[in-house]
């Protein structure tokens, strides 16, 4: 059931043509057709690049004589037209928002399924109205319809905990076997400093004795394990993750979030086995690497670490479309969280702290707050 103000779209690939599909509260489901966009899967890998990087010099993007997009150092070919990040996004706002414009007028809160490379795409980044999309609505994302209506909205009990969180694990010692953890063998992973800064800034929004931190060498799998079976994650509101994640796209079984272990227990924790796991937390928040990413099945939205979660019980994900600097993410998880523990419900407190993020000189750039997206209700 959607809210007042809230509309559900849907987009999906069919027939060699790209097809919206809207639902609003009290009204007929609408199929708006969007054309045969060929170079919309480019566009958006094209942007992407541009984004997720801190210095936007090291990956320029151009327009070819020919219509297509590139990211290259120096002009691709002759005639090519030098390209800013935010034209490129104009563009795909006229091809994916501009059709959808009655609509997303009436809305207030959208929530996106997107199949295929359109699951890359920060829609909060497109400009509607003359601002990025983010600016006046708030945006969540859905594996697909299936999976968004399956959500539990149902009344919870009072968890025993605010947080239990995960961060800066020690990967010194960390390998992967081949029996244990599959493609993951002999990946090296570098530490991460400010992991332990952002959890320790996260633990200070909730009143003590509320939190449980596992940091440094208690980071570790067998830890995460035991409080599962515990049932410690599925009786905390709040479950937060600062480490390395892993991806693997076209067995996205083998993606992982990356904890402390050895190499007679491996620290990964797979999508195939998180979604085994009992997880009952309001929020999951996966502050490592590109953990949205996964393998998109037609219809069904990227299978990976968001969809393992939510068949895990969680009701809504946190997580991260390209790696995010350590400084940037802590201030952002540390105001973040400020809002939820002031009772502020997920979706607003996200698109407040990206309007934050946007109003300041020094990180309004979208590498900074748009690789945070939102799974769920």
């Amino acid at each position: 059931v959607l809210a007042p103000g809230a509309i559900f779209v849907s987009y999906q690939a069919a027939r060699g043509s790209l097809w919206a599909y809207v639902l609003e509260r009290g009204a007929q489901p609408v199929i708006v057709p969007l054309g045969d966009l060929p170079e919309v899967d480019t566009m958006v890998v094209v942007l992407r690049t541009a984004l997720a990087s801190d210095e936007p010099r090291r990956a320029p993007i151009w327009k070819t004589p020919a219509g297509r997009y590139v990211n290259a150092l120096t002009e691709p070919v002759p005639g090519a037209l030098r390209f800013s990040p935010r034209a490129l996004a104009a563009e795909l706002a006229h091809l994916l928002l501009a059709p959808l414009r009655a609509h997303l007028a009436r809305a207030r809160h959208i929530t996106i399924a997107a199949d295929g490379t359109l699951g890359l795409l920060p829609f909060e980044i497109l400009p509607f109205d003359g601002a990025p999309l983010v600016a006046t609505r708030e945006i969540t994302y859905a594996p697909s319809l299936a999976v968004w209506n399956a959500l539990s909205r149902g009344a919870r009990g009072t968890p025993a905990r605010d947080l239990v969180a995960f961060g800066a694990p020690d990967y010194a010692r960390l390998r992967g076997t081949p029996a244990a953890a599959g493609p993951l063998t002999q990946l090296r992973w570098a530490p991460l400093p400010g992991a332990a800064r952002e959890v320790a800034a996260v633990a200070g929004s909730f009143a003590a004795g509320r939190s449980r931190i596992f940091d440094g060498v208690d980071a570790t799998k067998a830890n995460f394990v035991a409080a599962n079976r515990s049932g410690e994650l599925r009786q905390t509101r709040y479950l937060h993750v600062a480490a390395h994640g892993y991806l693997s796209p076209a067995a996205p079984q083998w993606s992982a979030i990356v904890l402390g272990g050895d190499a007679d227990a491996p620290g990964y924790i797979t999508a195939a086995e998180l979604a085994t796991y009992d997880i009952g937390a309001e929020l999951v928040v996966l502050s490592a690497c590109e953990t949205a990413l996964g393998k998109d099945v037609a219809g069904e939205g990227l299978f990976g670490l968001p969809y393992a979660l939510t068949v895990a019980g969680a009701r809504s994900t946190l997580l991260t479309l390209w790696p995010v600097a350590d400084a940037s993410t802590a201030a952002f998880m540390q105001r973040f969280y400020a809002k939820l523990a002031r009772g502020t419900a997920p979706p607003r407190a996200l698109a407040e702290t990206k309007r934050e993020f946007l109003r300041d000189p020094k990180r309004r750039a979208p590498f900074h707050w748009a690789p945070f997206v939102l799974y769920g209700r």
